[in-house]
């Protein structure tokens, strides 16, 4: 535990009468109000209400006609479609979200999950030119795409497929030249901090609004063979897995679908049908770390009580895994409890090999298939537990903490350095003769480095060794650890794959920008990115980055702050 700086939040008498009086509500219920950056009576009524109907209008998005108008021209005229998702729960969530509205409004759907590994971060260009050999009219992009300009540029010179792009992650200096470009921080919407499963239930919301006329009960169409078979169950590479879209009946093999009847089941209305997918908005809302603050809010409350009585049987199997079906009272499902319980099940899967096993388990049809799928979820979360801690005690030893220090820090935070000297969050690493030889995990403790510490502003540690699916979880541990931004970097050979974790007030994406010269690819938040550089490149980086923090961090902003009410 970091020791930490009280600051006492002042009140605002002024706004705390104006907000108790138009709300009738207590004077100190009003300031915890302005504490949490509520200012306005509007945005009061939005928090305390969270109200589905207060929603913003999904067209309030920059380009979601365009996105709107091609999607159902290709559910019309019976275009294949293929979903490119992410490895994390975010984009698994937005995956099978996006799947099951598009197969609703009778489109020839599939869908494709990067591999960590082998594909990296972002959309998969190799994915995209295989698509469109299989006859794909239509990439629709889930939580990825906002930093594909060059593959979107491919696909347009090659005569498509038409992309559409979903996406929430930090705006590029020039987007893709996509047929739509869908991302809240574009402005023009009012609330910019949507998870990326946020975004396709805004998409979902306006396909579903343009669907509101005639509307009249009919069978859901029989998914295609493919749409139900995972990238893990199909052959290895990407163009097995995507020439598999080729095996989809052609457009005279099934009835179209009336674009003007939303198909719908249990003569459920449109508005009951977009919320029962409110249980996979919550999940990848909060597994994304997302403000639940605003339209998030909205989603996750709601959300909440959609998962308490979710009908999924892989959700229900999760539940079962998990054990919080032993709840005398199962509607208490907070949070906290999703994102400690459920969520680091359903990462595990791409953290470790494959997310489509994770895919699998949320659109399967059987609770005991799916009790199957949570189990071998389950295990694999306790790989990634194992693994996780493995790399921190050597992170940690890379900085200076070997053997029971080291084991000290991991179970108890930052209490005292190395001497014994408490001290208040500060960073300790090696002298700067043996630092590089620590970073690279070439030494511990005990190899002759001398044990003088001194401070840094940042950690960049590297280790040919490492895991890619877990450092971002090990970074995200010393940042806490250590309060200063933390990256680190798996070594293959000539590439190096990085993750990044930060602090409150140092924006990781915007640092990253600063030393692109150095990077081959990079995206992200302001507190978490990822990237990739040459190997040849990673001293230069950490240099560039030491350099950039140097100028920009002050030991005011490396001091941990408690906010008291």
């Amino acid at each position: 535990m970091t020791f930490k700086k009280w600051q006492v939040i002042p009140p605002d008498y002024t706004r705390q009468q104006i907000l108790a009086h138009e709300l009738n509500i207590f004077p100190i219920t009003a300031q915890l109000l302005l504490n949490r950056g509520i200012l306005t009576c509007d945005e009061a009524r939005l928090f305390l209400s969270s109200d589905l109907n207060q929603l913003p209008d999904p067209f309030l998005l920059l380009d979601m006609d365009k996105a709107v108008e091609r999607i159902l021209f290709a559910c019309e005229h019976r275009e294949k479609v293929l979903i490119h998702g992410d490895y994390d729960v975010d984009g698994v969530t937005s995956t099978v979200l996006l799947k099951s509205i598009l197969e609703k409004l009778g489109a020839i759907v599939s869908y494709y999950l990067p591999s960590r590994f082998k594909d990296g971060y972002g959309v998969s260009r190799q994915a995209i030119r295989e698509a469109r050999a299989a006859g794909v009219k239509l990439v629709i992009t889930v939580d990825c795409g906002i930093s594909a300009f060059d593959v979107v540029a491919e696909a347009n010179a090659n005569g498509g497929p038409d992309i559409i792009i979903t996406d929430h992650h930090q705006l590029p200096e020039v987007l893709p030249p996509a047929l739509a470009v869908i991302n809240p921080k574009r402005g023009g919407y009012p609330f910019c901090d949507l998870a990326g499963v946020g975004v396709v239930f805004k998409l979902a919301q306006a396909l579903y609004s343009r669907q509101t006329s005639n509307i009249r009960p009919q069978e859901t169409n029989k998914p295609s063979d493919f749409s139900h078979q995972s990238s893990r169950e199909l052959p290895g590479s990407c163009d097995q897995r995507l020439t598999a879209i080729n095996r989809l009946p052609a457009s005279g093999d099934r009835s179209p679908t009336t674009i003007n009847q939303l198909p719908t089941t249990d003569d459920r209305s449109p508005t009951t049908e977009l919320a029962s997918h409110l249980d996979l908005v919550c999940l990848g809302t909060i597994a994304d770390v997302v403000p639940l603050t605003g339209e998030n809010r909205i989603l996750v409350k709601h959300g909440l009580r959609q998962l308490a009585k979710t009908s999924r049987p892989g959700l229900l199997a999760l539940i079962e895994v998990c054990g919080l079906n032993q709840q005398k009272q199962p509607s208490l499902l907070d949070p906290k409890k999703v994102s400690f319980t459920l969520v680091p099940r359903l990462n595990a899967a791409g953290r470790m090999n494959d997310a489509s096993l994770s895919a699998d388990l949320l659109t399967s049809e059987n609770f005991t298939q799916a009790m199957v799928l949570a189990r071998e979820l389950d295990k694999k979360n306790q790989e990634r537990q194992a693994l996780e801690n493995k790399i921190y005690q050597e992170a940690l030893a890379m900085l200076g903490f070997s053997g029971s220090q080291g084991a000290y820090l991991a179970r108890n935070g930052l209490r005292a350095c190395p001497s014994g000297r408490q001290e208040n969050s500060l960073s300790y690493v090696t002298k700067p003769n043996c630092l590089s030889d620590r970073r690279a995990g070439g030494m511990s403790a005990k190899q002759g480095c001398s044990t003088e510490l001194i401070q840094e502003k940042v950690i960049i540690l590297d280790s040919p060794d490492w895991h890619l699916g877990v450092i971002g979880i090990v970074a995200a541990r010393l940042a806490e650890l250590f309060y200063r931004p933390v990256f680190l970097i798996v070594r293959d050979q000539d590439l190096g794959k990085g993750s990044a974790r930060s602090i409150p007030g140092f924006n990781i994406y915007s640092a990253l920008k600063k030393v692109g010269r150095h990077l081959t690819s990079f995206g992200g938040h302001a507190g978490a990115a990822g990237f990739s550089l040459p190997a040849a490149q990673i001293e230069d980086f950490r240099q560039a980055m030491q350099n950039y923090t140097a100028h920009t961090l002050t030991m005011e902003d490396l001091t941990p702050k408690l906010e008291c009410e």
